[in-house]
């Protein structure tokens, strides 16, 4: 029988690089809920401080990316586009029951129940062509440039076909578009390290560190029409 503290040994060591001896700091049984806790933050420091060593100085800057300056719409204007979102899916066949849809004074979107909700009760039907699939993305225009991308994943193929998609007049998802933020500045990779060094040394920084590595490389590979 394989012992999963030695499984985990080898997975850590073939992705990460890192020979650590987790036995010692797993639980010997379920009881204790925080002594997984405190397992899987040993287990984090270790792997980001490995990473943190390895890394060269220049690639452990934390440069922000770039926010387009814009002026969000007023909650009343993101009202409306909610309610022309709502229209335009019940009109393609999407149905929901229970359910409200608000903005709140800041511009929040917001969905709550609107009653009493039972286990496993079905409260929301979405047809299958209001659902945009990066696997189809190609078919389309917008797609063709956004793909110019080697091998785009799943996150990085929707994320560079939104931008040229929301610039078509015409294009088929324009509530959708209509009712997006207009930006997400709460996101990691538009702030610097500065505003993070409260989480240095722990394993969510080396997570959301790793992760902004990955989203800033495939920016800088980026088309200057995308870029823009």
């Amino acid at each position: 029988m394989t012992d999963p503290a030695a499984e985990l040994d080898a997975r850590l060591a073939t992705a990460y690089g890192v020979k650590l001896a987790t036995a010692a700091w797993l639980p010997d049984d379920d009881s204790d809920p925080d002594a997984f806790l405190r397992a899987a933050e040993s287990i984090g420091r270790a792997v980001g401080d490995r990473r943190a060593r390895e890394l060269p100085i220049t690639e452990r800057a934390w440069l922000p990316l770039p926010a387009c300056p814009v002026v969000p719409p007023s909650p009343d204007e993101r009202k409306a586009a909610i309610a022309r979102l709502l229209a335009w899916a019940e009109a393609g066949g999407a149905r929901w029951d229970g359910l409200e849809f608000d903005v709140d004074a800041n511009g929040n979107a917001l969905v709550r129940a609107c009653r009493t909700v039972s286990p496993g009760e079905l409260l929301l039907t979405l047809p299958r062509h209001l659902m945009i699939v990066d696997s189809e993305l190609a078919a389309s225009t917008t797609g063709q440039l956004a793909l110019g991308l080697a091998d785009p994943r799943p996150r990085d193929a929707l994320a560079a076909w939104l931008p040229l998609e929301a610039r078509e007049p015409a294009s088929r998802w324009r509530a959708y578009l209509e009712a997006l933020p207009v930006q997400l500045a709460e996101l990691p990779m538009f702030h610097d390290a500065s505003d993070l060094a409260a989480l240095a040394g722990t394993a969510a920084y080396a997570l959301a560190a790793d992760d902004h590595r990955d989203v800033r490389g495939t920016y800088d590979k980026l088309s200057s029409e995308l870029t823009a």
